[in-house]
């Protein structure tokens, strides 16, 4: 006939701008045809997914570094799924060692710096039809005919850990941004700083680190740079640690300073209503020897009503070993929800406020605006218990001792607000589970948010909340929000480590752990 068939073409198709953001083409693919679709990733901490939607059969291959055919593909999506899909995790995204400019979320990336994946749709569709022949009798006839289809693509990030060797160690290259007293450290498995680059060390967020005591407040972030999709539902995972408290408070008897036998003038703590005379200062014996200008503090015991010496001292105290007995810190941090207009430079106050929230005790007004912060509260408490007893033809007697107790809270609040006698939901760790989620161990958080509203965390693969929260408040027009980590110190501090973290843009994708 003089005309020519185009039965394959090829396909370069331009990354989306972000994370979460679907780039898409649709086309129809005639009989026997196959169209190759190429992407290189623009970075290599990303999961990349393909969706392809056809309105009959069709087969879709997938190869990297050279083009996929029917005998000869890395990857065949099962046609038993609808759409079709792929998922190629971020190990299977070969990169350059230095990833340098271009546009993705704000950053710039090497378009050379990750290899090709090239991706086939061929028309495999046909129907059997019954056709009478005058010839040869009746017989059966295959008639092929034109599939429309979507082609489809997006991409998740996950960062197994913060090395990002591709980068010569720059995680803002791949997307992240840590605030304040945030920083970027190298570990061993149990947290401390290292120098070494071995296999066993790990390289790390610290959102806050352990100072001595009554040491300045520190608030700490980490954002990903570029507004995530929320409104139709995600799911991220996290792990976190938290060691290296700060300040041992203990009873000045049980560090073994001497104690007197007039209750008034003992160094024991006390705090007992009525059974003796009343206490309106620390004991006098404790004068010349209690210097708060020296790390130490003063513990408002709530019954007696005084302001009782607590004694900050040395590690090598046997009763206050590292992140042992009498140990405390504090205060913890938050995963965070925000459209605050300053992006990843918001910031709440130090202490109490989490570095999301305000801080009235501190006169401290800052705070994330348009937020969600699911709060991870680590402050240990140090409290008196009194118990009183009679003997025959004696008055009532009393003793104190103090007990150690973690709050270990998990809690949601909105818009720059931590008040925990109005939080929108909060959880005891320990009394729900019996995890201490500042002892000092690695712990697990998987969130799952949903199009119906509905909010779920796991801690270590257990389901401790489920609660109802409206997201689309905090969403800017295209429903995009910034997604990171606060934290902060007080008079106490402790570490706040953040050891990964990936994310889904889609919920139950099934893709965040790798």
């Amino acid at each position: 006939t003089g005309q020519c068939q185009l039965w394959n073409f090829l396909r370069t198709i331009e990354n989306p701008v972000g994370v979460g953001i679907v780039s898409s083409v649709s086309d129809v693919v005639t009989a026997g045809q196959t169209h190759y679709f190429e992407i290189r990733p623009p970075l290599p901490t990303l999961v990349l997914h393909v969706m392809l939607t056809a309105s009959s059969n069709v087969r879709l291959l997938a190869s990297k570094g050279s083009v996929p055919s029917s005998t000869d593909h890395d990857l065949e999506a099962s046609r038993t799924s609808s759409p079709l899909l792929f998922t190629i995790a971020d190990t299977e995204l070969t990169c350059a060692s230095k990833v340098i400019p271009e546009w993705f979320d704000g950053i710039v990336y090497q378009p050379n710096g990750c290899d090709w994946w090239t991706f086939a749709v061929s028309n495999v569709a046909f129907s059997v039809n019954f056709v009478a022949d005058t010839l040869w009798g009746n017989k059966f006839q295959l008639d092929k005919f034109p599939v429309d289809y979507t082609f489809e693509f997006f991409y998740d990030f996950v960062f197994r850990d913060f090395g990002c060797e591709e980068s010569d160690g720059n995680c803002e290259v791949n997307g992240l941004v840590v605030g304040n007293r945030g920083q970027w450290i190298t570990t061993d498995d149990s947290g401390i700083v290292t120098e070494s680059t071995s296999s066993d060390t790990t390289r790390i967020v610290r959102l806050t680190q352990s100072v001595p005591h009554n040491g300045a407040p520190q608030t700490g972030s980490l954002f990903y740079n570029a507004p995530l999709p929320i409104i139709g539902g995600f799911e991220t995972e996290f792990d976190f640690r938290i060691n290296g408290f700060s300040t041992c408070v203990a009873a000045r008897e049980v560090l073994n300073y001497a104690r007197t036998d007039d209750i008034r003038e003992t160094n024991f703590v006390v705090d007992i209503d009525g059974k003796y005379p009343p206490i309106t200062s620390p004991a006098s014996s404790l004068d010349g020897t209690y210097d708060t200008d020296n790390g130490n503090s003063y513990k408002f015991l709530p019954i007696s009503g005084i302001n009782s010496a607590l004694r900050s001292e040395d590690l090598s105290v046997t009763t206050c070993s590292e992140n042992g007995v009498g140990r405390i810190g504090g205060e913890g941090f938050a995963f965070v929800i925000h459209n605050d207009p300053r992006g990843t430079a918001a910031t709440g106050c130090h202490s109490q406020g989490i570095g999301f929230a305000r801080n009235e005790n501190a006169n401290c007004t800052d705070f994330i605006a348009n937020s969600l912060a699911i709060e991870f509260d680590s402050f240990f408490d140090v409290r008196v218990v009194n118990e009183t007893f009679t003997r025959l033809l004696s008055p009532t007697q009393g003793i104190s001792s103090l007990e150690y107790s973690h709050h270990s809270q998990i809690s949601v609040f909105v818009n720059g607000t931590n008040n925990h006698k109005d939080p929108i939901a909060t959880v005891s760790t320990i009394q729900r589970n019996h995890i201490p989620i500042n002892d000092g161990l690695t712990h697990s958080v998987k969130i799952l948010y949903t199009s119906d509203a509905r909010l779920r965390l796991w801690l270590d693969k257990n389901l401790i909340l489920d609660v109802n929260v409206e997201l689309s408040r905090l969403g800017d027009d295209d429903g995009m929000a910034f997604l990171g980590f606060t934290a902060s110190t007080g008079i106490t501090s402790e570490n706040h480590d953040i050891l990964n973290w990936k994310f889904c843009s889609r919920p139950n994708c099934g893709t965040v752990a790798g």
